[in-house]
């Protein structure tokens, strides 16, 4: 009998210990979902204050899809990425986010340039739509969505008839070539501990579950 305790209460310390072990990650990556809202609210607001013109292109948005911290690597390990989010605008009504994590970079990056916010504002139903069935996806000229620089192409020829139109803050991180991300894929980690479950793209771009600290984003874009 006392070994059957024994043994028990040893099982009991492994469980407990396992469950530690599980519960820290998910404090960690509500954390990073938190700090990923933020700075996409701080890059909304830096975007709008450089360029005016900027919040009324995104007021006719479907969505958007914000990267506060783009990096690549390409020159030294051949690897780049970051992390974004993503929100769906319906009728004015901006929705929850929902949280990417992002493979190969921008085709058209500038060598010697390891950083920089991005923003790629979605103008037609079909690039959102990419976001909603799709996992580990493109979002480039390769499936079909026409993309354009904000800054190189102008005001007047970026407008609502391209499927998405691209803005950075960093001067010449866009190259010449076609400017696209790669390896979009779902952050499973992040959507379930920021809404406290296992929830799907779809659910909550259509209001399903809902968090209230997404509210400084939601406020910034103007919701």
């Amino acid at each position: 009998m006392k070994t059957l305790i024994k043994s028990f209460a040893t099982i009991s310390s492994l469980a407990l210990l396992a469950s530690s072990a599980f519960a820290e990650p998910d404090r960690e990556d509500m954390k990073s979902a938190m700090e990923d809202t933020r700075d996409a609210a701080r890059v909304i607001n830096q975007m709008q204050r450089i360029d005016p013109d900027l919040a009324q292109t995104l007021e006719h948005a479907k969505g958007v899809l914000v990267i506060p911290d783009y990096v690549t690597a390409a020159l030294i390990a051949g690897g780049s990425g970051g992390e974004g989010v993503l929100l769906e605008n319906d009728n004015g009504e901006w929705s929850n986010p929902v949280f990417y994590d992002l493979g190969e970079g921008s085709i058209g990056l500038q060598a010697g340039v390891s950083a920089g916010s991005m923003v790629f504002i979605l103008n037609s139903q079909e690039a959102v739509d990419t976001f909603k069935d799709d996992n580990n996806f493109a979002l480039n000229a390769e499936a079909g969505l026409s993309i354009v620089n904000w800054s190189e192409r102008g005001h007047g020829e970026a407008g609502r008839a391209d499927d998405v139109i691209a803005w950075t803050d960093t001067e010449g991180l866009f190259g010449e070539a076609s400017i696209g991300i790669s390896d979009i894929t779902w952050d499973d980690e992040e959507n379930a501990a920021f809404y406290g479950q296992q929830v799907s793209a779809r659910e909550i771009l259509s209001g399903d579950v809902k968090n209230p600290h997404n509210n400084p984003l939601r406020q910034a874009i103007g919701s």
